[in-house]
């Protein structure tokens, strides 16, 4: 199995490191980033209606969301966070916690068509990296995320069981 992640890795990594870098990024221009960041609020708020933790798959220490696909946010490119996972409140933390105009430096999208070959299935729903000024406050546990070694995806609650493969 690490054999077959090895080579995807490397088909990956040069499937993109043949494009240029604005083929793959687009960076959010500062005076379009609140409208931007209100517009990504808007939207996973929105996206909480339809949130059901019987939806949820918790499968080695990662949660997913059968139904539901949030973009994949990166924060100062360390912390990943995908937001499909977690209840409205948590939700709202999150927004208010790391999409916030006065706490964002700068946002970059990746574009659809990469996302998925540079995250794999956490991209599919695509993927926004977001770097945070240096005085900004952060919670890198906000929402709910539990931060594990491996990532923050683990959202399963007492009794919730794990699939093994």
């Amino acid at each position: 199995m690490k054999k077959y992640i090895s080579i995807l890795f490397v088909f990956t990594s040069l499937f993109a490191y043949g494009q240029k870098k604005s083929d793959i990024y687009r960076d959010i221009e500062k005076q379009k980033l609140e409208v931007f960041l209100d517009s990504i609020k808007s939207t996973i708020l929105s996206d909480t209606v339809k949130f059901s933790r019987s939806d949820l798959i918790h499968s080695a220490g990662i949660t997913q969301n059968k139904k539901l696909n949030s973009p994949l946010f990166i924060v100062n490119g360390k912390f990943s966070y995908k937001i499909d996972i977690v209840e409205g409140k948590e939700v709202l933390k999150f927004a208010e916690g790391i999409l916030n105009v006065s706490k964002v430096e700068s946002v970059t999208v990746v574009q659809p068509k990469y996302s998925q070959a540079l995250y794999g299935s956490l991209g599919t729903g695509g993927t926004i990296l977001i770097t945070l000024k240096k005085k900004a406050d952060f919670d890198p546990e906000v929402a709910g995320l539990t931060l594990t070694a491996k990532n923050n995806f683990d959202q399963r609650k007492p009794g919730e069981l794990t699939i093994r493969h």
